[in-house]
C-alpha cells in the first residue's frame, strides 16, 4: 500500500510541477498592429476585437504550448511612417514572437520588411493588396513569414467579375475608382480579370460565341465607361451623368467608404437605378450608415454577414457582441478575420508542438488537421508557394437589406462553410 502510495503522490507531484511550470513560463507575445485610432478606425477595431476574443478562448485552454498568451497592441494611426517605426519596436528582440493585424495596405507595405527581416510570422488579417504575401517569396527570399487571412484584391476582382458577368449577365460596365495608387490597382485588376474573363468565358456550344465575347473585348465594349474620383470628392453629379450617358448597366466602384456612399446617394437622388457592386470596404457599418436608404441592394464581397448560419457563427457573433459591443461588430469581416488568423496560429503551434517562430511558420506552411474557423473549415490553408488563406470561393456576395448586410446568394453557403478551394482567376460557370 505504501508503494502504491508513493507512485500515487510522485505522479500528482509531477502533475504540479508541469503545470506549475508552464504557468511561469514565459508568455507568447504576439503584437496585433493596425488603424485603431482617427476616421479609418473601424475595421481596425473590430480586427482587434476579433484577435482578443480568440486569445481569451486559447488562454482558458492554455494558451500556445502551454504558454499563455499576451497581446502587444499597436496603433499605426493609418500612416506608413509610423506603421514602420512601430514594426521595427515589435521586431527588436524582446518584442513579440507573431504579429497580426493590418487593416491599411499602405501601412503594411513598409511595415512588413522589418518584421520579415527578423523572422517574425505575419498573419494579415484585412490589408488586401494581392502583391503582400509575395514581397517576400522564394527563391529571392530563403523563407517567406508573411501570410494572410483576408480576401485579397484579385480574388474580390474576381467575385465581382463573376457576379456582374456569369450571374446578373450584364453587358456594359461602368467603372468608377478613387483617384489613389489603391484605386488604380483595383481598376486595373477589373479590367485584367474581365479580359481573362472575356477570352475564356464558359462554353456554350456555339462556335459563335466565342468571337463575339472576344469582340466585345477587344472594342472595349464592356466598359464602356472608366472614370476616376478624388479622395474626400462629395460633388459625383458630373461623373454620373457621363457614366449614364454611356448606357451603362452595372457600376463597380472601388473606393473608400465615404465617396462610394456619396455616389451612391446621388445616383438615388438622380432617380437612376443602375445597380452597384463595390471591394469588401463596403461591407462596413459606416457604409451602410453613410449610403442610408439609397444603399438598399448594393452588393460586395464579404468573408462574413451577420446571418447565424450556423452554430460555429452563431457563438461568434453572440461572444464578440457581448466582448466589444457595436465596435466589434462594425466590420465584422474584419473580426472574423482577426479571429481565424489567431485560430491558424494556434493549430500550426499545436501540430509544432511549440511555439517558437521557425517551427510554427513551418507548421503553417503544411497544417494537417482542418481548423473549423468562422469563415470557413481550413483544409490545408497554406503551402510553401501559396500563403493565402482566403480563395474567393470562401467569399460570398453580401447585399445591403434594410440596415443590415445579408448574402446576395443562399447557394453560395455551403462551399463556403466547407472550405471549397478553386485559384482565384479560374474561369467559373454562371
Amino acid at each position: 500500500m505504501s508503494r502504491l502510495f508513493a507512485l500515487v503522490l510522485a505522479i500528482g507531484l509531477a502533475c504540479v510541477a508541469q503545470h506549475t511550470v508552464a504557468q511561469t513560463a514565459a508568455p507568447v507575445r504576439i503584437g496585433v498592429i493596425g488603424t485603431f485610432s482617427g476616421p479609418t478606425a473601424e475595421a481596425g477595431l473590430s480586427m482587434r476585437q476579433g484577435v482578443r476574443l480568440a486569445v481569451e478562448e486559447l488562454n482558458w485552454k492554455g494558451g500556445l504550448a502551454d504558454r499563455k498568451i499576451v497581446l502587444v497592441e499597436v496603433d499605426d494611426q493609418n500612416d506608413p511612417d509610423r506603421g514602420e517605426d512601430e514594426a521595427k519596436r515589435l521586431a527588436a528582440r524582446g518584442g513579440v514572437d507573431f504579429a497580426i493585424g493590418f487593416t491599411s495596405s499602405a501601412v503594411a507595405m513598409r511595415a512588413l520588411t522589418p518584421l520579415q527581416e527578423a523572422g517574425v510570422p505575419v498573419l494579415i488579417s484585412g490589408a488586401s493588396d494581392s502583391s503582400l504575401t509575395r514581397l517576400f517569396e522564394p527563391p529571392m527570399h530563403k523563407l517567406n513569414y508573411i501570410f494572410r487571412v483576408a480576401a485579397n484584391d484579385l480574388a474580390q476582382a474576381d467575385l465581382i467579375v463573376r457576379e456582374t458577368i456569369d450571374r446578373q449577365h450584364y453587358k456594359r460596365l461602368g467603372i468608377l475608382v478613387e483617384a489613389s495608387p489603391y484605386g488604380n490597382a483595383g481598376r486595373d485588376m477589373l479590367r485584367e480579370r474581365l479580359r481573362k474573363r472575356l477570352y475564356a468565358p464558359p462554353y456554350n456550344g456555339k462556335s459563335d460565341d466565342l468571337r463575339a465575347w472576344v469582340r466585345d473585348a477587344e472594342g472595349g465594349m464592356l466598359a464602356p465607361f472608366v472614370a476616376q474620383f478624388q479622395i474626400g470628392q462629395t460633388d459625383m453629379v458630373g461623373l454620373l451623368n457621363q457614366a449614364r450617358a454611356a448606357q451603362i448597366d452595372a457600376l463597380v466602384v472601388w473606393g473608400q467608404t465615404a465617396e462610394t456612399a456619396a455616389i451612391v446617394r446621388t445616383r438615388a437622388r438622380m432617380g437612376w437605378n443602375v445597380p452597384i457592386i463595390g471591394g469588401s470596404d463596403l461591407a462596413s457599418a459606416a457604409f451602410v450608415k453613410g449610403a442610408g436608404k439609397s444603399g438598399q441592394a448594393v452588393r460586395m464581397p464579404t468573408t462574413l454577414v451577420a446571418d447565424p448560419i450556423n452554430s460555429r457563427r452563431q457563438e461568434f457573433l453572440l461572444a464578440l457582441k457581448r466582448q466589444g459591443g457595436a465596435e466589434a461588430t462594425a466590420v465584422l469581416p474584419a473580426a472574423a478575420q482577426g479571429y481565424d488568423a489567431m485560430l491558424l496560429l494556434a493549430a500550426a503551434s499545436r501540430q509544432a508542438q511549440s511555439a517558437e517562430r521557425n517551427a510554427v511558420r513551418a507548421a503553417l506552411e503544411a497544417l494537417k488537421a482542418p481548423v473549423f474557423g468562422v469563415i470557413t473549415s481550413y483544409q490545408a490553408p497554406f503551402s510553401r508557394e501559396d500563403h493565402e488563406a482566403i480563395s474567393a470561393d470562401m467569399v460570398g456576395i453580401g447585399e445591403i437589406q434594410g440596415e443590415r448586410i445579408a448574402y446576395a446568394h443562399r447557394d453560395e453557403v455551403s462551399a463556403i462553410i466547407l472550405g471549397k478551394r478553386i485559384a482565384a482567376g479560374a474561369p467559373q460557370r454562371p
